[in-house]
This record gives C-alpha cells, structure tokens and sequence, in this order.
C-alpha cells in the first residue's frame, strides 16, 4: 500500500540551555533558602551577553523548578523516623524498651522479640509516607515538565523550553489556553487594546474571566505594524519581595533614568493561571519557582497529625505515669525485700529468683538495678498492639474508601482520591460544615427568567413546560411588544441598551492560534512541533509563510450568529515549536497543508523497545501487579482520556450573571456583536447594527456595587449603571409622581424575585452635561495617572461623584439552580449530628430562600433574623 507521508525524523524540540547545571552539587546544596529574599531589581536577561546561568538573576533569584516533598531522596529515612518519635510518644518508649532488652544486666530472654512491634509500626508509616512523598514528586515532575516558549537571545528566536529552566528576567511567550509558567509583567498581547483574559480558577477558585492590561507607556508593543522583539524592552524593573498577597504587587519600571512608571496587579500575570481568549502574550518573568504566590501560598505540604493520634498521645503519657509509678514502687520493695534477706557465702545452693540482681554487693544498687527488669516485666501498660492495630484500619480505611462505587463522580471519571493517608480518620471528627452558596450548593450557571420596566414584570409562561430548565425560555408577551414598540419606546430601548452596553463581557473571536505554530526553517530544514521535515525547500516555507499572512489578513471575526461548531483549536506541548523572532507579530496563523509524492516508508522496528516490552511483562509486572493491588485506585490507574463536546458560547465574562444578561437580551433580538475599548456594536431586532462610542468605562467595584458605561449620543453623554437594588435605589434623582409609580412597582418586583430565590439586579441612566462631563472626565484621568497602590479605591470614590441623580429603567432576576443533591446531602449531614453554615452575600429573602430550598430549614421551623448586635441580645431576652 502506497501511503503519502513526508520525509522526517523526530527530534527533541525543548530547548535545555547549555551548562545547565542539572547535576551539580553545589547548586542542589545551596538549595533556595539562600537566594535573596530583599528588595529586587530585574534587568531582562536578553539585555547581557553573559551564558545563562552565569547570569546575576540565576544567582540571585529562585529559578522556576518547584518541589512540595516533604523528604528528599537521602533525608527520607532519618526525617520520617524522627517525625514519627516526635509526634507519637508511645515510639519512643517502644525504642526505649527494645533496646533496654540488649541490656545484659537486666536479664531478657528475648532480646530480638521487643524490635518487632517497634519496627512494624515504624515501617508502615515510612512505606504510607513514602508512596504519598511519591505521588508529591510525581505530581511535581509533572508540573516542572511543562513548556514555554522563552526568548533564546544568541538564536534571536522564542524557542520551546521546561518551565524548571525558566528564570527571572527571561521574556517568554504563552499561546491562548496555555498557563501561565510564572509570575510574569504583562508586556505585550495579540490584542490591539494590550489586554488580555485570564481564569484564575487555580489560585481563588473562580472560573469566570479576569482583564489584564498591558501598562500605558508599552501600548505600541502590541499595536499593529509594530516589529516588535523583546530586545525592544530595555527597561529596569524595581520590585518588593516575594509577597504571598495575590492581588497585591509593589513594583515599578524604570523607563529611563528618573523616568518610572508604577506596576499594578491588573498588570501581572500569575503561575497557575489559565491564557483564555486571547491568541498571546509575552512578558518578562517578575518572580518564579517558590517565590511565585501560589507556591507562596501552598508550599511544602505539612506533616498533619489526627486528633486521634492527639488523643493517644495523651493516654500514652497517663500509662506511663502510672508505669513509673509501678515500677518505682516495685524497686523500692525488691530493695527492702533484697535488704531483709542478704545472700551469705554459706548460701551458695540457694536457687536465685527470676528477675532479681543478685550479683551487687549493695541492696541500693540492687534496687537501681531492678528499674529496667521492672520495666521490661510491666511493658505491657502501653499497649503496642493498639498502634499496630491502629495502622492496619487505617490501611484498610484507605483501601475501602478507594473502592467505594459511592464516592465515584461518572461525569468526571473519577474515584475518591486519598490525598493524605496518614488522617483517613478525620473525617468521622468532622462537627461543623461551613459551605457558600454559588457554585457550591448551586450550580454557578446563571439563567435569565425574569425582567421587569414600565410597571410590568416578564418572565416565562406559566403554563409553559421547559424542556431544558438550563436555558432561558423566550417570554411571547415580551417578544411581541419588542418586535412592535422598540423603535418608539425609548425607556424600554434604553433598559436592553444598558444590559447589552454595560458590561465586561467578551466577544470571542476564533480561531486563537499562534502564530509559533507555523514553525521556522533553519539549516535547509523545515521544523515545526518536535518533527524536522527534509522535503520542504525554503521556496515552498515562503510560501506557506505568505500563504499565512493573508489568510490571516483576510479572515474576518466571527460573530455572534455566525458561529456554530468552529472551536478553538488547542495545541498540544507537542504541537507547538519556535519560530522566528518576527513572525510573533502575526495574530494568527493557519493550520500548513503539505503535498508530496507519495512514498512507501516501511515502519521502523525497535529491538529495544521490544525487549522493554518483554521485559516489563515477564519481569516486573509479576512482581508490581500484586503491591499495586493495595494501593488507592485512584492514584494508580490510567484514566481514559474523554473528549467532551460542549456548545460553543460566543461570549465570555467575568462574572456569570453578565453573561446571563447578555443571552437574555439576545433572545429579543438585542445582540453584542463586537465590542473593543473605543466601541461597541450591537445587533438590534430587524437585524440591523448600532454602533455606539464608549467614552469611559467604570468597572466594578466591591464597595460601589456597581459598574457604569459612558457612551455618546446625539444629545450628549448618556451613562448606563447597574449593580445591586440597594447601590441604585440609594442614587436615583427625585422622582415625579410618574417615577414614584413605577420605582415602587419595580421594588415589588425586586421583593417578589428575592422570594423567589433569583439573584436581582436594578438598570439605571443618566444623561450628562457635555462640559460637566468634560470637566469630571479631566479630574477623573488625573487620579488615572497617580502612581499609588491607593489608585483602584481613588477612582471608585470618583466614580460615585458622577453616579447619582440616576433614573431606574428597569430590573432583572436571574436563576442559580441548586445542584442535584444538594437537599439529601445537607440533610444526610444534619443526621449525621454535623452542623451545617452556609455563607452568602445574597439578599437577606434570597438567602432565606435558598436556605429553605436546600433544606437547610425545614419548611415551617421557626427563624430569627439577627442583623445588629441588638437583635441578638432581644432573641435572647425573649429565651
């Protein structure tokens, strides 16, 4: 069979740097307690022509490699057996014991029997503690293993690289669902705006998407036509030390002598979180390895102790007061008894009692001696079979909970996983359950079901049966009197416009591939991933390379109602190679469609490979087989990798209920369609566009709760708000009789959603003054342009001057839907005598609702609501 393929062979592609210092002793000595842990300042390493690990940041600073073991290789040993005398006491008397036992002069008959319960404890731990040491290490190659492209500066190229090699000052370069290798000053994106997304779920727990921003003065390194290089940045950077603070960074950049500018967290970019939505970005490496803040936060894992071990400890200590005290008053008897009843030289038939020295000339001596007979006859107070039989449940505890088809999740594939084998026992301590409620009890995946404005509330049929309660369902009453009314109705336009406007959603735009998947040609040959093809000439690279370029140029975004099953493609480690220098500054390049001849290549045969095979199947799996049987199946077997195939969304947000609105809105025909830092266009129904200028954006903010939008209009500058009912109910202007009516019928609304468990927010505008305007948008750019970690509370408290005097348009009520289960399992831990919190920011009647319907209170117990320290002290006045 003729098969076309091309000519290639497969070569390593990661980049390890030259006299890297892999195995050197004196590197593995020093260890990272002895880098410099003060006050920093960062040179790009691209800037010295010095090799790179005799570079000043290589000394100074950790490199990237991580390691959360509790032992080393040659410390395992001795730590975990001084771990172990340390934290159980009942070991150390069991070591006593065992060695007073090889003591001739107390006269045990068995000297080798006391080392057995002491060496089985010892090393049952040691073998639990090692194999959990190994997951840690296994888990920890596979993190150091990862690549980046890191910016090779005697090649003049990004070239594929470990994250255990990368080190602070080096520029590297991350494709779009690729994570973040470390602590890393956003320099550049394949966004013309210089931002950039990012899910952060690793570090806070939270999926939704957070803005980064490239700092002002490197804006062009990201616009179009710029031939950018990261030898174009020459800048110092001056940062504080290590800080486990996520969200807090002190550091500035030193453009030129004297010249700085401030570094804020909105500009950094942290290990362990996820590119999303954008095609790259580069930047330089601020802090790696265990200075990083997640690791700052993690760290080495703890030596954890039960409460059970506590407790024993505690009984060991009171059986060995009452041992000393045994023994005390036995050897002060035997030295009477031995002074009552001397042994004279006429007594020489006399027989000699078991346990009793007779070879001292003293009977105080005598009884010194009997001490540590009386101790080996009374060893039996401390009970060693407790501790023996101790470690065997918990093996069997560990071996039960790993096979448990209860504890199996089928949509994740995925069994109980034992991550501490030392505790299993905790978890029949546990009396208090605190939970939050999103994402936790619910689902985290908000529906649009309600809206209200003009004095009227829309929502579903009521006789409507949903046939996905997943999706928000179309309200016909709506729908018509948009289809009829819009263009004349400017209170119901200007409520739909605010939720389309007003938000922080995302327009995705596909595909997001880099342009470093094109490859380079180097030395006559083509390489791309980890492969190096010879029947590619330099002619047919060019052209593929144009070929590229205006595929690139001509592509256009996709919209909306355009997309259907066109995913981004994710490429793999493996799939992704270094290219040159100046084809970073293409946004996306295409997937290269070769041609050959075809030619028949036989497939090649590895003696070696079989011989491993054979090796492995008669050898050692015979001997793995049956350990691996005990072990915990989860940490041992290989899953079967699952392609999920979901929906593709055209938007992504950084808060779910954003993103709820936006589908909302998009069922009656009012569409985000693009949306940049300058603009915004929408889809309206007939299907016609609106495009809309944004003057300025007013995020938001936790203390505000609420966020805003500036757009120009004809008449002038129009301010869109939204937050929470109490942020806009406490700025509305002085209503007409007209306003009075329909605030108060929209408050009812409010009241009503709340019942109802939907989570609610209130729409407002305000039409400004255009010089009152200008002269807020000055004021509000100055407090923009101070350096000051102080700079995000300054502009909120500036953003509260101009959101006031608003007029409610309208409200919403989107729907979180409690997960399956979630009232049996609350209830099954109530049984269980576990008492169960759960923690929320909702509204006090969203909050009641929920508690009810997740049968945290049953439907007719009586509540209190304590909400000052007053109401606490009359609940309990009145008992």
């Amino acid at each position: 069979m003729i098969v076309s393929r091309h000519m290639h062979k497969r070569s390593s592609s990661q980049w390890v740097p030259p006299s890297a210092p892999l195995h050197n002793p004196i590197t593995i000595l020093r260890g990272r307690s002895s880098r410099e842990k003060g006050s920093r300042m960062i040179q790009p390493n691209h800037m010295f022509d010095e090799p790179r690990y005799d570079l000043s940041n290589f000394h100074k600073f950790t490199d990237n490699a991580i390691t959360t073991t509790k032992y080393g290789l040659f410390t395992f040993i001795p730590y975990n057996i001084f771990h172990q005398m340390t934290t159980k006491y009942a070991n150390m008397y069991f070591l006593f014991i065992a060695v007073l036992n090889f003591c001739p002069v107390f006269g045990a008959f068995t000297k080798f029997l006391g080392l057995i319960p002491i060496g089985f404890v010892l090393c049952t731990t040691l073998v639990k503690d090692g194999f959990e040491d190994f997951r840690r290490w296994r888990y920890d190659s596979k993190i150091n293993l990862k690549t980046c492209h890191v910016w090779d500066r005697e090649r003049h190229m990004f070239r594929k690289m470990y994250w255990k090699h990368i080190l602070v000052g080096d520029f590297v370069h991350v494709s779009n669902e690729q994570e973040i290798p470390a602590d890393v000053l956003f320099l550049r994106s394949s966004d013309e705006n210089g931002t950039c997304y990012v899910e952060t779920c690793n570090l806070d727990g939270e999926t939704s998407l957070k803005q980064r921003l490239v700092p002002r003065h490197y804006l062009p390194f990201s616009q179009k036509g710029n031939d950018f290089t990261p030898p174009n940045f020459t800048g110092t950077v001056f940062c504080e030390p290590p800080d486990p603070a996520i969200y807090t960074i002190r550091a500035k950049i030193e453009r030129a002598p004297g010249s700085f500018e401030l570094i804020t967290k909105d500009n950094m970019l942290l290990r362990g979180s996820r590119l999303r939505n954008t095609t790259f970005i580069e930047g330089i490496v601020l802090y790696a390895g265990h200075d990083t803040k997640v690791m700052m936060n993690n760290g080495r894992a703890p030596h954890k102790i039960s409460g059970i071990e506590l407790l024993t400890n505690r009984f060991i200590v009171l059986c060995m007061i009452i041992l000393t005290a045994m023994v005390v008053g036995s050897s002060l008897m035997s030295g009477i008894w031995l002074g009552d009843h001397p042994l004279s030289d006429n007594d020489a038939n006399v027989t000699i009692s078991p346990y009793v020295a007779w070879n001292s000339p003293k009977p105080v001596i005598d009884g010194v001696y009997g001490i540590g007979s009386f101790i080996i006859c009374y060893q039996v107070i401390v009970p060693i079979s407790l501790y023996i039989t101790v470690e065997i449940i918990k093996i069997a505890q560990i071996f039960f909970l790993s096979q448990d088809i209860d504890l199996y999740d089928p949509d994740m594939d995925r069994a109980i996983d034992c991550r501490s084998l030392n505790i299993p026992e905790e978890l029949g301590q546990i009396s208090h359950v605190l939970s939050d409620k999103t994402g936790t009890l619910t689902e985290n995946i908000m529906i649009f079901r309600n809206c209200a404005f003009d004095s009227v509330d829309y929502g579903p049929d009521r006789g409507l049966t949903e046939s996905d309660p997943t999706k928000p369902v179309v309200c016909v009453a709506l729908q018509d009197r948009v289809k009829s009314d819009w263009p004349t109705n400017t209170h119901m336009k200007h409520f739909f416009l605010n939720m389309v406007l007003n938000n922080s959603v995302v327009v995705n735009k596909v595909p997001h591939h880099d342009a470093l998947e094109v490859g380079f040609f180097e030395h006559d040959v083509y390489n791309i991933g980890n492969s190096s093809f010879y029947d590619i000439t330099a002619e047919q690279f060019k052209e593929m390379v144009e070929q590229f370029k205006s595929q690139t140029a001509l592509t256009p975004v996709a919209r909306p109602e355009q997309i259907g099953s066109c995913l981004s493609e994710i490429p793999e480690d493996s799939e992704v190679d270094s290219t040159i220098g100046g084809f970073s500054t293409l946004p996306s390049p295409t997937t290269p469609n070769f041609d050959s001849d075809p030619v028949e290549i036989p497939a090649p045969v590895s003696r070696v490979s079989s011989f491993s095979k054979f090796v492995k199947r008669n050898l050692i799996s015979p001997i793995i087989t049956p350990i691996t049987s005990l072990l915990p199946y989860d940490s041992i077997r290989k899953r079967h990798e699952t392609v999920v195939v979901n929906d593709f969304c055209p938007y992504e947000a950084e808060s779910p209920d954003e993103l709820a609105i936006i589908m909302g809105a998009s069922l009656y025909g009012f569409k985000l369609e693009d949306k940049s830092a300058t603009h915004t266009i929408i889809g309206v129904p007939g299907g016609a566009q609106e495009r809309y200028e944004v003057l300025q954006v007013f995020p938001f903010h936790a203390e505000r709760k609420r966020m805003s939008v500036v757009v120009k209009t004809p008449s002038g500058p129009l301010l869109y708000c939204k937050g929470a009912d109490s942020a806009i109910l406490s700025g509305l202007r002085r209503p007409t009789e007209a306003e009075s009516i329909h605030g108060s019928s929209l408050k009812e609304r409010l009241d009503e959603y709340s019942c109802r468990g939907l989570r609610t927010l209130a729409f407002a505008m305000r039409l400004l003054d255009q010089q009152q305007w200008e002269e807020f948008l000055e004021s509000y750019r100055f407090v923009m342009s101070i350096s000051s970690n102080d700079r995000d509370q300054l502009l909120s408290q500036k953003a509260d001057e101009i959101e006031k005097e608003l007029e409610l348009l309208g409200v919403t009520g989107i729907e979180d839907r409690l997960q399956d289960g979630v009232e049996e399992t609350i209830v099954a831990l109530r049984e269980a005598g576990m008492q169960v919190w759960v923690l929320t920011g909702d509204k006090l009647e969203t909050a009641e609702n929920i508690a009810r319907s997740c049968g945290l209170f049953a439907p007719r117990l009586v509540t209190w609501i304590i909400e000052t320290r007053e109401d606490l002290s009359s609940i309990r006045a009145d008992g």
